[in-house]
């Protein structure tokens, strides 16, 4: 909820903030949304202006939290002291395939998800974190072959993360363990072939 005695405040908007233990609400506006500011002269003449804003999941030290994707793929759930901030506002985002892909497939994989974005990056993690994703594995044809990835950009490769497949609720699940100083994006990849030392 914003301050509304703030100087230069237009309005405000409740989004709610239903993880709060301390706010009783339904409302949940998480999401993408496009924000749009529409003004008038005393001639009639408009100018309008818009701005692209991601709205999170707040999660906080004490109680932990879970943040879903808003496609509800990918779920990101902490126990109590995961973080060691107060709170911290996470989102996760559909990337689609993205250029990101073809470094996989570079190196042998083949991308079986969208790619997801999990902000804030350089997380420090207290206790892991348990990333989710939805998938099909009836599709999969080698279920062995497939797991969860985290992208490197220092490297330029997708690294494997430990990933274990739900066959219940269709979902592969990993940790995130300790400082994700350079991971942002994660996605499912399926080797195409065993990969062998050189």
């Amino acid at each position: 909820i914003g301050d509304e005695t703030l100087h230069g405040n237009l309005t405000t908007w409740d989004t709610g903030l239903k993880e709060y233990y301390y706010y009783d609400t339904d409302m949940d506006l998480s999401g993408p949304y496009i924000l749009r500011l529409t003004a008038f002269d005393d001639k009639g003449n408009k100018a309008v202006d818009e701005v692209n804003i991601d709205i999170g999941t707040v999660v906080s030290f004490v109680y932990g939290g879970e943040v879903e994707s808003v496609n509800k793929k990918v779920t990101l759930a902490f126990e109590e002291h995961s973080i060691k901030m107060p709170f911290l506002l996470f989102n996760i985002k559909d990337m689609g395939k993205s250029y990101l892909a073809t470094l996989g497939e570079k190196e042998g994989y083949e991308l079986i998800s969208s790619i997801y974005e999990i902000e804030p990056e350089g997380v420090d993690f207290g206790r892991p974190a348990h990333l989710a994703l939805q998938h099909d594995l009836s599709t999969v044809k080698d279920t062995a072959r497939i797991g969860i990835y985290a992208y490197n950009p220092e490297l330029r490769i997708w690294e494997y993360l430990p990933t274990i497949q739900n066959k219940d609720d269709q979902s592969l699940t990993a940790e995130l363990k300790g400082t994700q100083k350079l991971y942002a994006y994660y996605a499912v990849f399926e080797r195409r072939k065993d990969i062998t030392a050189p």
